[in-house]
């Protein structure tokens, strides 16, 4: 019997169809592409296959292209362009103007550090009486500042929108009687400071005291109080347990980062408190002619923000060095630090200024919770 070599296939077994199967492109890629593939899969007289689609992209710029590319469409063209400009000087009436004589004085550190050489101030509420005692409140779906103005015992709240979406400063608690300085407590409950006791205020506006006195400082969440009682200047616990007695009238309180350390404002000086069960003797962090505005803030890594005549000392901690100043062509009476980057600021000339502080400066209570 012969034999076959390997490989070769019995002639009388072979069809077109297995000769043209054998003859076909083994692979996709070879010359001519697909549709030689797709002609010798198919035979011959096969359909040739539909063109491939264009993209998403390649159609919408082409009829992007047709679209522009047609008279009939460039009064639409010139008609959004019109609007987008517009908008844009709108948008940049509307902005908050730049304050005039606003410098920023430090070493390369508090630049890099705290506020930038050449960061400006903004006037965010202007031609007000004189404002005092600002008061950040961050929420999950928006944040507000609220702010006094203490001789039309009246308490603003200034919110910040986003474009031409300007929200500004409307009234939040008209009448308050007497106001020495505004506070939140638990559940940004109200807190107002008057010449005869500190009281909360619900959102019904039904008041309850919560500690009886002549206040004229309180601390973020009214826990402590501090002003006059019987003659002598005291800071105590919002329940009337005593924590310190003082020399000086105490105009603003702000705690360290651990809650360790208690700051007291007076007008010539920054006191400290040791406080653990008990507060111990106020010694001096800071002496200097501050002025009478009661700006006090800390932020997370314990610097001191403490307002002076004209304007903004930020002080080192634990020793109260001067880092550096922001000087203001107004008397600063009040000052918060926020969560959004920026340093808040309330004038005797009733004006509130913001000004953008570095990213990782954020308010002492935020970074110890």
């Amino acid at each position: 019997m012969p034999r076959t070599r390997p490989g070769l296939q019995d002639n009388a077994n072979s069809t077109p169809a297995n000769k043209r199967a054998s003859s076909m492109p083994r692979r996709r890629n070879t010359p001519g592409g697909p549709a030689a593939f797709a002609a010798y899969a198919n035979g011959p007289g096969a359909a040739p296959p539909p063109p491939p689609r264009p993209s998403k992209a390649k159609a919408a710029a082409a009829y992007a292209f047709r679209f522009v590319k047609s008279p009939d469409n460039w009064w639409l063209l010139l008609l959004l362009a019109s609007a987008a400009l517009y908008a844009q000087l709108l948008d940049a009436a509307l902005a908050p103007k730049a304050l005039e004589g606003f410098a920023v004085t430090g070493d390369a550190k508090f630049y890099r550090d705290v506020v930038a050489r050449h960061a400006k101030a903004r006037v965010l509420v202007d031609g007000l009486g004189p404002l005092a005692s600002p008061v950040w409140r961050a929420h999950d779906d928006a944040n507000d500042l609220l702010f006094a103005e203490a001789p039309a015992q009246r308490v603003w709240r200034h919110e910040d929108g986003t474009g031409l979406v300007r929200v500004g400063a409307s009234v939040f608690l008209d009448a308050t009687g007497p106001l020495a300085c505004v506070a939140t407590a638990e559940l940004d409950a109200l807190v107002l400071c008057g010449d005869q006791n500190v009281v909360t205020v619900a959102d019904d506006g039904a008041r309850e005291t919560l500690w009886a006195g002549a206040a004229t400082a309180i601390s973020r969440g009214a826990t402590h109080v501090a002003g006059e009682r019987n003659g002598t200047f005291v800071v105590e616990f919002r329940n009337g347990t005593a924590v310190a007695a003082l020399a000086a009238a105490p105009l603003a309180l702000a705690f360290s980062p651990d809650a360790k350390t208690l700051y007291v404002r007076t007008v010539d000086a920054v006191l400290a408190l040791a406080c653990a069960d008990s507060c111990a003797e106020a010694r001096v962090f800071h002496e200097a002619d501050l002025g009478e505005g009661a700006g006090l803030a800390v932020d997370g890594a314990g610097r001191v923000y403490a307002t002076t005549e004209n304007g903004v000392a930020v002080l080192a901690a634990p020793e109260g060095a001067l880092l550096g100043t922001l000087e203001v062509d107004d008397t600063p009476t009040g000052l918060a630090l926020a969560t959004d980057a920026h340093l808040y600021v309330t004038t005797a000339g009733g004006r509130l200024l913001r000004v953008p502080v570095r990213r990782g400066v954020r308010p002492a209570d935020v970074v110890a919770s």
